[in-house]
């Protein structure tokens, strides 16, 4: 029952008024009106809303990592990303990845490389805390996909540790079970360039190198790739399955497919970086086909690479002594839900 009819319903004798809840109906009625107000006030004069899009800090950790790849890591810029980075560890001294949340492994290890490559001592307070929880946590040898690939694009891992990604999914056929319009439009966008990288396997430069040695918990299992489920029959073993048969192929010499995969894989994201600003317009996407034009042979300076660079850039955001990223820009959500509010 709605509020106002409460109200009514009480007042007309249906149960005893207490005096209370038309006094609530008055707050609830004032509030609704400020905030439509205040919702209006916001509103761009091209009749757009768009706010802040949160997220955690890997994406000022990874931002870190990305600047000393392209060589763009100027100290003033690395150092309010790090600020931002070490006021959001948890006591106990990893990082999480949503409010409240606890420590998380992978956001724990890419906060850690961050803060090293922005200078901090390994033998630092912080992260000292930070090297215990990721060993308390399972150690790198746990960590996911994402974490692993861009480790191993410095060198700072094998490939070994990476799952699979071959270019020539591009050629599988929309009818297969599996191909690339099976995932969705962002999820094209983010492992498209990465069949490129997986391909050119590339070893990006970082000044100084990325140790992560200090943070396997057992250095015998540095070399391993993901670990088997204990259920045999489960999609987490089909996947790894697949991925062992796909690095067998991979040592294979002769891959007749391969130039022409990789030719379909480099055309697709060309043709989409035209079409958005940016490649999907979202932060992995662009840090990735940012990275997989590097590993085609194009510099941080050409023209292509560059526009992107601007693009991307565009997420941060900076005030006072920290600058945090966005994942995306979100006006058409931002928008609709706007609307939807003020119509309400």
């Amino acid at each position: 029952m709605a509020l106002g009819t409460r109200v009514q319903f009480e007042e007309s004798g249906g149960a005893r008024s207490t005096g209370v809840l038309p006094v609530l109906a008055e707050r609830l009625s004032d509030a609704i009106d400020r905030g439509a107000n205040y919702l209006l006030s916001l509103q761009a004069s091209e009749g757009y809303w768009l706010g802040e899009l949160e997220a955690d800090t890997t994406l000022e950790s990874d931002y870190i990592f990305y600047l000393h790849v392209i060589g763009k890591a100027q100290p003033d810029r690395i150092a309010k990303l790090a600020n931002y980075v070490r006021r959001r560890q948890l006591e106990d001294g990893g990082w999480n990845i949503y409010f409240g949340g606890p420590s998380e492994l992978n956001a724990t290890i890419k906060a850690y490389v961050a803060l090293r490559l922005a200078g901090d001592s390994t033998e630092s307070e912080p992260l000292q805390r930070a090297r215990t929880r990721i060993h308390e946590l399972g150690g790198l040898e746990a960590s996911n996909s994402y974490t692993r690939l861009y480790l191993a694009l410095v060198g700072a891992v094998g490939w070994n540790m990476v799952p699979a990604v071959p270019p020539e999914v591009m050629l599988l056929p929309n009818w297969f079970a599996i191909n690339i319009y099976e995932m969705s439009s962002w999820t094209r966008g983010i492992v498209i360039p990465l069949t490129i990288l997986y391909a050119h396997k590339p070893r990006f430069h970082v000044p100084d190198g990325i140790s992560v040695e200090t943070l396997y918990r057992d250095p015998s299992r540095k070399a391993r790739s993901l670990e088997w489920d204990k259920q045999l029959f489960s999609w987490r073993n089909f996947f790894l399955a697949l991925d062992r048969g796909l690095k067998l192929y991979e040592r294979v010499p002769w891959k007749p497919l391969r130039q022409r995969a990789l030719r379909q894989a480099r055309e697709w994201m060309l043709e989409h970086m035209e079409r958005t600003e940016g490649l999907a317009a979202i932060y992995p996407a662009m840090m990735n086909s940012i990275f997989a034009l590097l590993a085609l042979g194009h510099s941080p300076g050409e023209w292509l690479t560059a526009r992107e660079i601007g693009e991307f850039s565009r997420f941060e955001i900076e005030q006072g002594d920290t600058i945090r990223v966005q994942p995306c820009v979100s006006p058409v959500w931002d928008t609709a839900i706007a609307m939807v509010a003020l119509e309400e």
